[in-house]
């Protein structure tokens, strides 16, 4: 569609993203003006991403996204909106890169570091509205929690591997007529709800078939769904084991 002499629009919104992108891709200062550009977030966010995805799949090209990436997320760390959603677009931007391309290079390895615990610090600062840092805590699973350890079962990673030690002491059970005090010894609770992951790593130590396959299908740092009562037992008697 013409809109003026000599300024032309596509009908489908991809097709002219797709095609920003590629003009966008083929700048020597892709990074500076891919970075500049991102202040407009909610137009440029997805040409960014095609322009990034040219720039792998086509011309094999790792540097230029790496080097946006650099820019986007910055030693220096500030605490403003515009800031945590660079961040967050340095995490797709690294997604669409790919875990076995980032981790080749060096450089690579030290942004995708960066990225995590940038990530991180936006989920934990209650960063954004929350939407976006839902979307944010499913790029950062796609890159690795840093959160939550991997030797231990994708617990979090505390010094009491996110439980909390309740005392041992009365409390008054029921209601009513039913009422009555019980007595219960010293026990440990999870302060956090059960991720995937954590499901995850129960399902491959025991060989248990889930219930519901769609347990398995989250982002790994999300809550699990889909589990039954009885799986809940399980997954916790393993767990105290």
């Amino acid at each position: 569609l013409e809109r003026s002499p000599s300024h032309f629009t596509l009908p489908h919104r991809t097709f002219q993203e797709y095609l920003a992108g590629a003009h966008l891709a083929a700048q020597v200062d892709f990074a500076d003006q891919a970075c500049k550009l991102s202040e407009g977030w909610d137009v440029w966010r997805q040409v960014i991403l095609l322009a990034v995805g040219r720039l792998i799949f086509l011309a094999r090209d790792t540097t230029k996204p790496l080097a946006l990436v650099s820019e986007l997320c910055p030693r220096q760390e500030t605490d403003d909106p515009l800031a945590w959603r660079r961040a967050w677009l340095a995490g797709e931007v690294l997604v669409e890169m790919g875990l076995n391309r980032v981790q080749k290079q060096e450089l690579g390895r030290d942004m995708l570091e960066r990225v995590q615990q940038r990530l991180a610090a936006l989920l934990t600062a209650g960063a954004l509205t929350p939407v976006e840092r839902a979307e944010a805590g499913d790029v950062l699973a796609a890159l690795g929690d840093p959160r939550f350890r991997a030797d231990a079962w994708y617990l979090p990673n505390d010094p009491m591997l996110g439980f909390v030690e309740i005392p041992a002491g009365p409390f008054i059970m029921g209601e009513g007529e039913d009422a009555h005090e019980v007595d219960l010894p010293t026990f440990y609770m999870a302060r956090y709800p059960v991720t995937v992951a954590q499901w995850t790593a129960f399902v491959e130590a025991t060989g248990h078939k889930p219930t519901d396959r769609d347990s398995l299908r989250d982002p790994a740092n999300r809550p699990v769904r889909y589990v039954t009562w009885d799986e809940a037992i399980l997954y916790c008697k393993w767990l105290s084991r």
